[in-house]
């Protein structure tokens, strides 16, 4: 989950659910969202326009611009209604509360810390949410989704720090130095999957090698 630059104001009007399920509103939002879940940032097969503060059938907040977002179809499900107060991921930087943790080895979980003492309601329940996403999903296909995406975050990590190791050697050979670092790069922005994850390593491990990409 990372702070998204979302167009500001809607591209045309929003009077009806048809008007952000297809046409130049599902197309900014999917431009704006990089085309992933802004919850679990993988870059979904089946796609949903979520509402991220629930309408239960109040028009001003389904068809209210700022209250839509890009989600996969595993994330909104186990959201549902339940999860009303989640952190605003393009008002707020989830990166400044949150430590998105994942160690690339098999089998291994994600883990989602809280950073400081002084946690919002928001925060605490957006790590509640996301280990039901990726850890303890509530039911048995939820689970094997979970563990399909884990899968996803551990071959995209993996490939993360595969070509770490391949820029520090061509540090050590004094060759590609500036296209290895490109290849690092841009895992590190954003727009890229599982986001996160990569820039919690990189910012943790390697700040003097990558902070300029980190602040991209």
């Amino acid at each position: 989950m990372v702070k998204i630059n979302k167009t500001s104001p809607a591209p045309i009007p929003i009077t009806c659910s048809k008007d952000y399920q297809q046409g130049l509103v599902f197309e900014t939002i999917c431009k704006d969202f990089h085309c992933k879940c802004y919850l679990c940032e993988d870059k979904p097969t089946s796609i949903n326009i979520e509402h991220i503060v629930p309408h239960k059938g109040d028009k001003a907040l389904k068809y209210k611009w700022e209250n839509l977002f890009f989600a996969c179809a595993h994330c909104n499900n186990i959201k549902g209604t339940k999860y009303n107060n989640v952190i605003d991921c393009t008002k707020d930087d989830p990166e400044e509360t949150i430590r998105f943790k994942f160690e690339p080895l098999p089998r291994t979980e994600p883990e989602f810390e809280l950073k400081g003492t002084n946690a919002s309601p928001e925060v605490i329940q957006t790590v509640e949410l996301l280990n039901k996403i990726f850890c303890k999903p509530p039911t048995g296909m939820k689970t094997k989704e979970a563990i399909e995406l884990c899968r996803h975050l551990y071959k995209e990590v993996k490939d993360f720090v595969r070509e770490v190791e391949e820029y520090f050697d061509a540090i050590d050979c004094c060759a590609n130095e500036d296209k290895c670092y490109t290849y690092v790069a841009n895992r590190l922005v954003r727009s890229a999957p599982f986001a996160a994850f990569k820039r919690t390593l990189a910012r943790e491990i390697y700040p003097d090698n990558f902070g300029k990409a980190l602040e991209k």
